[in-house]
Parts: C-alpha cells; structure tokens; sequence
C-alpha cells in the first residue's frame, strides 16, 4: 500500500472534485431528460448512482475520509493512491458507457410512448391480486412462531427470541417488500387525479404497517422511491411541485434515517463521536468503499482475495435456490466473501454481511474486463426492459437496475424472478425479433 502524502492529498481532493462535477453533469442532464417527459430508465439509474458511488468522494473533501475502526480490508484501500485514482476514472466512465449503450436512440422513449397495458391494468383479477399483496404482511405475521414481536418497531434489528421466529421472519420481509410494490401498482391504476388520492389515503395503513412490520430503513426509501416514481408517472403534479415532493421526502428520510440511527445503532452500541457517527452513516450510504476494495484486491493480489475463484459469487447467483444439503460446497452470496476480505480474515459467514452491488461484484469475478461488463450488464437491463414500453415492466427496469447499484442479486432475488417473468409474459405476447 502506497502511503498517501501531503501532495497526494491534494492532487486527489483536486481529482475527486473534477469528478464530482463530472457526475454532477450526468446527473442533471438525467434529470433534464425526466423532466421533459424521457424514460429512459437508465436517466433514473444514474441518479442512483450518483449518490451512492459520486456523492461519497465529494464527502471525502469536506469531511475527510472515514476512520474505519475494524474494516482493515476498507483502511488500506481507502489510503491506497492507485486504488483511488482507478476508482475515480472508473465512476466518471461508467456514465460515458451507459450514455452509449444503455438506450436505444432509434426508439425514443418520451410521455405518452409507455401504455398501461394488459399485465398492469387487467381489471379484477389482478387487482385482487394486488389487493392481497398489499394486506399479505398482516396475515402473514400472524402465523409467525411469536406474532407478538411485530408489536415492537424495528424488530428485525433488535432480534428474535427464537431461531424459528427469525426464519419465519424471511417470509414476512418478503410478503413487506411485495406490500409495497403492490401499493405503488394501485396508485398507478388509479384513472383519475381523484382516484389516486383516495387510493393513497384508503391504502396507507396497510403501507405504514408492511413498513413497521418491516423494520428495517430500506423499506421506507423504497415507499418514498414507488410513491414518487407513481406520482410522477400519473403526472399528478405538476414539475414544480413534484420537486418539491422530492425534496420534502429526501428531508423525511433524512430525518427518519438519524433517528432510526440514533434509537437502533448510536444508543446500542453507545456510539457518541463524530468520527463513529460518520463512518457508519458512509458504510450504510456509499458503495464506494466496497468497489475500491475489489480495486484494492486486482492490484494487490499477494495482500487481498475476496474470491477463491473467479465467477464464484456468479455461481451462487446462478445455483442460489439450490439446497446447502443437496450441495455442501455450495459457493456463498458475494457480500459474505466481501466482509470476510474487509475483515481480513478467511471467507466465512460471520453473521452479518457488508452492504454490496453488481459493480464491485463483477470486478471481484471477472477481474479488470469487470469494469466494462458491470455497467454493461446494467445497460442490458435497460435496454431489455425499455424495449416493451409497459408501465409495469418499466418500473422493475428501474427498480431492479437500482437494487443492483446497492445490493447484491440475493437481497432482491423475488423482485428480479417477477422482472424476467414479466418480460418473458411480454415476449410471448410479441413474438417478433426483439430491438434492444
């Protein structure tokens, strides 16, 4: 590991600035094109990505980088010259990439190209299947070994009583996270401006208790993410007031995450100190710290593995619902490998895992061509799921290739099987070549 001096300092606080305004440009001319009706959905991805790979190095600026406490793996890449300046060139060619590949510029996608079709609003049937996603955490708790844990917030956190409580709690988080989604569908159904208020407000107690039942703060960024991507696709406000509802949510959860940091993490683990508070808020926030950790481990090899072997994790991906029994070899998800190496320890399951993306993953297996084929893969999806104009299918577009830029394959797994069936229901209902 080269040391960082004074003079490498400033020349990668002068770097990351450059940088930060080069994302800074992507980002606004996606926005732009949002506003005037694209929809793109790599336009919404790069906003993604922008605040979890981009934001993260205008922090270290200002803030300074993290003083990681325990992640020896994150400290060595995070002082490493060369890992930085790759991760800097990396993250300003990612949106060079997508502006070449991820859309299909013979065949715009502007308001009014997207239909509501079949799969979305087919009438009783599938809104009895929404209605019952919708209502499915309820009843799916009160089966669980021990209903009464959900009457406590944050239980997720906490922990469970019982190892069979906390099993069961697998299916509940699911059936939550399928509430949510399906609150979004029923706004989106909604045919008049009438229509989509009294849906929200009629449907609302059944969203906050999949939220609380939940636990956890990713559900609530996804609520605030569905109720304005619905919102801002039934055009029911107008762009000025839709960015001021963005900017009231982002505050909402500003606010929700401080709290929910200080009640279930600070207190807890009696973190009191700037420097603590700001080195979790970065490991829960940035996925910088991770892609320069695979960095870290291409140029250093003698120093860091995250992998046994290449296309390990891809492996899992591919096998994941495979039984251990069945398979006792059986590779773990990435984010276990990737927590084993922060740690500098052996590749084990230690209990908890590291935050990952496709980024960072793709680079752990495929080595330096992983620069290239992660945001490729993120440019297919586009493409793949831009190409059959539906409502429904481009919202998983975007909340799959989003999920991707912030967690591994395995944490969404259910939302990506309903994506690829959605477009293989598409495929058969137009069987010509496809344009992607």
């Amino acid at each position: 590991m080269r040391p960082l001096n004074n003079w490498n300092l400033f020349m990668l606080s002068l770097f990351n600035g450059l940088t930060v305004i080069w994302g800074s440009y992507w980002t606004f001319k996606a926005i732009k094109a949002i506003s005037r009706g694209s929809r793109y959905s790599i336009n919404f991805i790069m906003i993604v990505f922008y605040v979890f790979f981009i934001l993260p190095l205008g922090m270290d600026i200002i803030f300074g980088i993290p003083h990681y406490t325990y992640e020896r793996g994150f400290t060595e890449a995070a002082n490493d010259t060369k890992t930085r300046l790759i991760y800097n060139i990396y993250v300003s060619m990612v949106p060079l990439i997508w502006a070449i590949t991820a859309v299909n510029k013979k065949r715009p996608i502007n308001k009014g190209t997207l239909k509501h079709n079949g799969i979305l609003v087919a009438a009783t049937p599938l809104t009895s299947f929404y209605i019952a996603g919708l209502v499915s955490p309820v009843f799916v708790s009160i089966f669980s070994p021990d209903p009464s844990i959900y009457l406590q917030y944050g239980r997720a956190v906490l922990g469970f009583p019982t190892e069979q409580s906390e099993k069961f709690h697998e299916i509940v988080a699911i059936a939550t996270f399928f509430s949510v989604i399906s609150f979004s569908f029923m706004l989106m159904k909604s045919k008049s401006r009438k229509a989509f208020f009294f849906t929200f407000l009629m449907m609302s107690p059944f969203l906050f208790a999949a939220v609380w039942i939940n636990g956890k703060r990713n559900i609530v960024a996804l609520a605030f993410v569905l109720i304005l991507y619905a919102t801002w696709n039934k055009k029911i406000l107008q762009p000025f007031h839709l960015s001021m509802l963005v900017a009231l949510l982002i505050m909402c959860m500003i606010m929700f995450s401080s709290m929910y940091q200080t009640v279930f993490r600070y207190q807890m683990l009696k973190i009191d100190n700037w420097s603590e508070v700001y080195h979790n808020f970065r490991v829960d926030y940035g996925r910088d710290d991770v892609t320069k950790l695979a960095i870290y481990a291409e140029l250093y090899t003698d120093r860091l593995q995250i992998l046994e072997y290449r296309f390990e994790s891809f492996l899992f991906n591919i096998a994941m619902y495979i039984p251990r029994d069945v398979w006792p070899d059986k590779p773990w998800p990435y984010a276990v490998y990737a927590t084993a190496a922060l740690l500098k320890i052996p590749a084990q399951y230690v209990g908890w895992s590291m935050t990952t993306s496709i980024l960072d993953e793709s680079i752990a297996n495929l080595g330096w061509v992983g620069l290239i084929i992660g945001p490729l893969l993120i440019s297919f999806m586009c493409r793949l799921g831009d190409h059959y104009r539906s409502d429904l299918i481009h919202l998983f577009t975007v909340l799959v290739g989003s999920l991707s830029l912030v967690l591994q394959l395995a944490a969404f797994m259910p939302v990506f099987v309903i994506w690829v069936g959605l477009i293989g229901w598409m495929r058969l209902r137009q069987p010509y070549r496809l344009q992607i």
